[in-house]
Order: C-alpha cells, then sequence, then structure tokens
C-alpha cells in the first residue's frame, strides 16, 4: 500500500490511537502508523519509544516506515537507534538499519564511526557492500 492510498481514516487518528497501532497484529495498520506519525513529526515525540520498538518489527516495511518516521521526529535519537541496531544478531534488523542510514544519505555522517565498525563486523557480502557504499559516499561528500 502506497501512502496515497492510505485510507483517510488515519489521518484523524489520536497519536496515542497510532501508538497502539504500531503493535496491533494487522501488518497494514502497523505501516500506515508510522507512516502517519512521520507526517505528523512535529507533534509526535510521544511516539518516540513505541517506534524505537517498531524498529525490531518481523516486517522490512514497519522497520523502514518506523526509522523513516524516527528520523522526521528526532533525528538524533534515529541515529543513535539505528547505530544499535547495526550491532544486532539478527540479518534482517542489521539490514534494515543498513537500509535507513543509506536512505538518510548525509544525514548518517555522525555515526560514520559505527558505520565503519560495522562493516568491520559485518560477515554478509551483500551488507558489506552497502555499507561500503554508504561508507565511500559519506567520506567522499
Amino acid at each position: 500500500m502506497y501512502e496515497s492510498e492510505i485510507p483517510e481514516e488515519s489521518s484523524i487518528k489520536s497519536i496515542d490511537q497510532l501508538i497502539k497501532d504500531l503493535k496491533d497484529y494487522l501488518l497494514e495498520r502497523r505501516i500506515n502508523a508510522a507512516i502517519h506519525l512521520r507526517l505528523r513529526s512535529k507533534t509526535a515525540h510521544k511516539a518516540i519509544p513505541a517506534l524505537i520498538e517498531a524498529l525490531q518489527d518481523e516486517n522490512l516495511g514497519v522497520r523502514t516506515k518506523a526509522a523513516e518516521a524516527l528520523v522526521d521526529i528526532d533525528e538524533q535519537i534515529a541515529l543513535e537507534e539505528l547505530a544499535k541496531v547495526l550491532q544486532s544478531d539478527d540479518i534482517n534488523l542489521r539490514y534494515s538499519a543498513i537500509f535507513s542510514l543509506g536512505q538518510m544519505q548525509e544525514k548518517a555522517r555522525p555515526i560514520l564511526h559505527n558505520l565503519t565498525i560495522a562493516l568491520a563486523m559485518e560477515t554478509e557480502t551483500d551488507l558489506r557492500e552497502y555499507l561500503e557504499d554508504i561508507i565511500s559516499a559519506l567520506v567522499n561528500s
């Protein structure tokens, strides 16, 4: 589901309801909640703990949208949390963090050191290559 296809009733939900929706069993509801929290980033600070928790969601889409919302709400907290996820034993969580940091481009510069450490520790070829690309882009910009 694309953001343009989100049912309009989602836009009138309270921040508290969107936080609850982040933990819903329905995938679509969790993704929509993260999207709408991002759209309301100026007033969604109390959603930060729930969004941090959503970085561990089983679904890539939820993790990605939660990371995007966190970046818009509080970039520093997002960077700190994504840096922690880089250390995860779960390849899927590491992939999500690396993908999100790659999307952040220059905004990821404050954790360049963490990215370098992650590269040194990463054993998966695809993730290593993606980390190398991110680091190279940051170093050469």
